[in-house]
């Protein structure tokens, strides 16, 4: 069944656990809608561009998925929140598509999360720490913590990426990656820290962060 006509004025959908299977272009291009999946699916199944188009939402494959289709959840161009999409497994299964998922930020190997919130950020505790997914404010200067509730903060997802608000940011010495795209548009971000436990920076990071004159790149860093 494809939702197509229903897509408009529908905020957030939440999809049932005992759901196993989505049909090709079910919900393609619902960009205005944020999908939300638990660790307890049940899913085996999704279809051809099944969420084509999607952003800002949140994602669980587990090894039960036994089929993604070409372009399942593959990010249309333009869009300013990528999805979080988590797999139990360590690599993408040769019975999925390669191209499934593009435009989005994986997380491999997470068999269970639980979601939090507060005033400032969305976040996923995935047991060994916090994946922070959204901000909440729109203020100019963005600490971001070394922990919450007494987990640490191990990575941020593309969280800024278009944030024309934020000036300065202070990243935290818990985390080892800056993902792709991170601050991607960020025109008015001025000052960031890459702390010294980062490792990686992932592609175009700060691609067009026009108001950025320089970073300080560590020691630590490796790619």
């Amino acid at each position: 069944f494809n939702f197509e006509n229903y897509k408009l004025g529908v905020e957030t959908i939440i999809l049932p656990d005992t759901l196993t299977y989505i049909g090709d272009y079910a919900f393609y291009s619902f960009e205005d809608t944020r999908f939300i999946m638990s660790d307890k699916s049940q899913l085996t199944y999704v279809g051809v561009r099944a969420f084509y188009g999607n952003k800002n939402s949140l994602f669980y494959l587990s090894e039960k998925v036994t089929f993604v289709g070409q372009y399942a959840f593959s990010s249309s161009s333009g869009n300013d929140l990528s999805s979080l999409i988590f797999i139990q497994m360590d690599s993408i299964p040769s019975t999925w598509d390669q191209n499934a998922f593009n435009g989005n930020n994986l997380y491999f190997g997470i068999d269970h999360f639980t979601y939090g919130r507060n005033e400032e950020f969305e976040y996923i505790n995935v047991g060994e720490g916090i994946i922070i997914i959204q901000c909440n404010t729109e203020s100019a200067d963005i600490v971001v913590p070394e922990s919450i509730d007494g987990t640490k903060v191990i990575s941020i997802g593309i969280v800024f990426r278009k944030n024309k608000y934020v000036e300065n940011i202070v990243l935290p010495d818990t985390i080892t990656e800056i993902v792709d795209y991170a601050f991607e548009d960020c025109t008015n971000l001025v000052s960031i820290n890459i702390p010294s436990s980062v490792k990686d920076i992932g592609e175009k990071a700060f691609y067009n962060c026009t108001s950025l004159t320089g970073v300080v790149l560590p020691e630590s860093l490796i790619n």
